[in-house]
Order: structure tokens, then sequence, then C-alpha cells
């Protein structure tokens, strides 16, 4: 069953990611996949019609947190999950982001991130707003509370 609603989060994240002008190939490495499938994805052909209408649902009903959640219990590959969630969250949320000075650099909010969008650029954390998906781990396991985010837009709607 996962690997079915697996299926459709690609085959979503596949067509969004061909309107923004990647190729087949280039999806195709970023989804971990044959060339050959993106083609049947982008065709409709498969996965089934069920499958894609619980990715739908997920990315763009669930909170953002939750979605990462049951984005990341669906698949186990880091690189895919942050695909996904970069093209049918990120790309979709506007976020603010403030890092107080109680920040300790543990890094527990670099590790957490599912899109990468967290770094440390001259000994300090810095948030890549256009990268971050509203999912709130980082806020919610700093230990210092040194982090506060808040979507301030959520464009994901209908992502037909």
């Amino acid at each position: 069953m996962t690997q079915h609603i697996l299926a459709g989060l690609r085959a979503l994240t596949a067509k969004k990611l061909r309107e923004k002008g990647l190729t087949h190939e280039e999806i195709a490495k970023l989804l971990n996949v044959d060339r050959t499938v993106i083609t049947h994805y982008l065709a409709g052909r498969i996965p089934a019609k069920e499958a894609v209408k619980c990715a739908k649902v997920t990315a763009e009903k669930f909170y953002p947190r939750d979605a990462v959640l049951f984005i990341k219990t669906v698949c186990d590959d880091n690189d895919i999950v942050t695909t996904i969630t970069e093209t049918l969250i990120s790309d979709n949320i506007d976020v603010d982001v403030a890092i107080s000075s109680k920040c300790n650099l543990c890094k527990i909010c670099i590790d957490i991130c599912p899109t990468k969008a967290i770094t440390i650029e001259n000994d300090l954390i810095n948030i890549d707003k256009n990268k971050c998906c509203g999912c709130e781990l980082c806020q919610e396991l700093c230990q210092k509370n040194a982090i506060f985010l808040k979507i301030i837009k959520d464009n994901r709607g209908e992502l037909d």
C-alpha cells in the first residue's frame, strides 16, 4: 500500500517538475525511477487514480508538518522526501522565520529539516525561506526554543 501512495506522490511531483521545465531524465534522477516510469506518470497511465488522489490530499490538505511526516512514513529515501516536499509544499508556502541569540548551533534543526533549508553561515543558523516547507519540525525540536517560524501564506490549494 505504501508503495502505491509513494507512486502517487512521485507522479504528482513529476507533473509539477515537468511544468517547471525539467526533462524526463532530470525528473527520473530526482525521484530515483527509470525515465520510462516518468513518461507513464506524465501520461497518467500509472499509478492508480486513487494513489494520485491520496497524494493530492496529502500535499493540499494536510498541515505541512503532518504532510512531511506522512511522506517520510511512505518513503525512506531522504533525497526523494526532499524533492517531493520542496515541489509539493515548499513551492506553495511562504514563511517568516527568526533565529534568536539563544541558538547554540547544536544542529538538530539541520538534521531534521526535510528540505535541507537550514544551514550554518558565519556561525549562525540560516533558514532559506524559499526551501522551507513550514513543517515546524525545527522549531518543535529546538532545545533552546531559538527558532520562530510562522506560515504567512499557504498557496497549496488545488495542485492540478
